[in-house]
C-alpha cells in the first residue's frame, strides 16, 4: 500500500511558485509521507529528468508527466512510464504552442533546473497558451507514445474538459481527475464516468503537496495502469 500524488507543478509552469525546484518538493513529499508522485508543467516536461534524478537518490518514485493544453483549452494530464517518451512527447507538445514571448512580469518564470538545482534554462516562449492539438489528437499522441491520458480536474469551472465542451467525449481516457474541491464536498461530487477516477493536489506552491492523495494495494515500481487500477480511495488531510 502507498500513497501517491499525481499533479503538482515544478518552477517550470508559469503559474508555479519559483521554491517547487527538486529538493524543497521531495522534502515536501517525504514529509507527507508519499511515495510516489508526477511532475505534471504546463506543456512542457522539460524538468522531468531532475526530478527522477533526485527522486531515485531519495528512494521516492518520480512519474514523468505532463498537463497539455488542447486546443479546446481543456487541459489534459498524460503520464509515461519511461522519460524517454515523456520528453519526446513533451518535445512535440512544445513545438504545437504558439510562440508568444513571455513576459515575466505578467506571467511569471519559466525555470529548467538540472539535477545539481542549477538553473539550466529559462524557458522565452510562455507556456500557458493552447496547444494545436485536439483533445482526441492528444490522447493519440500520448498512446503512441506509451503514456497514459487523464483530463484534468474535469469538475472545475475553467479549463477543464466539461467546461469547455460540456461533455466528456467518448476519447478512450485512462482515466478522469476530480478536483480538491470536488473532493472536499463528498458524495454530491461523485459522478459515475465508468473510468478509474483519481485526485491530485494541483500543487503550485509546496505548502500545496500532498493536500490530496490517491491510496494504491499495489507496488511503486508497477506500471501506470497497474498502478491506476489499484486505486483504493481518495484522500485529503
Amino acid at each position: 500500500m502507498f500513497r501517491a500524488d499525481l499533479h503538482i507543478h515544478s518552477c517550470l509552469s508559469p503559474c508555479g511558485d519559483l521554491d517547487m525546484g527538486p529538493s524543497t518538493v521531495i522534502d515536501r513529499i517525504i514529509n507527507e509521507h508519499l511515495s510516489v508522485f508526477a511532475i505534471t508543467d504546463h506543456n512542457s516536461t522539460r524538468n522531468c529528468r531532475a526530478f527522477m534524478e533526485i527522486a531515485e537518490t531519495r528512494g521516492i518514485r518520480c512519474i514523468p508527466g505532463i498537463e497539455v493544453t488542447s486546443a479546446e483549452e481543456a487541459h489534459i494530464l498524460c503520464y509515461f512510464d519511461t522519460l524517454l517518451h515523456a520528453e519526446r512527447f513533451g518535445e512535440l507538445i512544445e513545438e504545437s504552442l504558439l510562440p508568444i514571448p513571455l513576459d515575466m512580469d505578467a506571467m511569471g518564470m519559466q525555470v529548467v533546473v538540472n539535477a545539481d538545482e542549477e538553473v539550466e534554462d529559462m524557458v522565452a516562449n510562455y507556456l500557458g497558451v493552447a496547444s494545436s492539438y485536439t483533445i482526441s489528437e492528444i490522447v493519440e499522441l500520448a498512446h503512441a507514445h506509451d503514456g497514459i491520458v487523464i483530463p484534468a480536474h474535469v469538475d472545475k469551472p475553467v479549463f477543464s474538459i466539461i467546461s469547455q465542451l460540456g461533455f466528456i467525449p467518448d476519447d478512450p481516457f485512462d482515466g478522469i481527475e476530480i478536483s480538491f474541491g470536488c473532493l472536499q464536498r463528498g458524495e454530491e461530487c461523485r459522478i459515475s464516468y465508468r473510468r478509474p477516477i483519481i485526485s491530485g493536489s494541483d500543487a503550485h506552491y509546496p505548502d500545496d503537496i500532498g493536500r490530496v492523495w490517491i491510496e494504491c494495494s499495489g507496488e511503486t515500481s508497477d506500471s501506470l495502469l497497474k498502478i491506476l487500477s489499484s486505486v483504493t480511495g481518495r484522500y485529503s488531510k
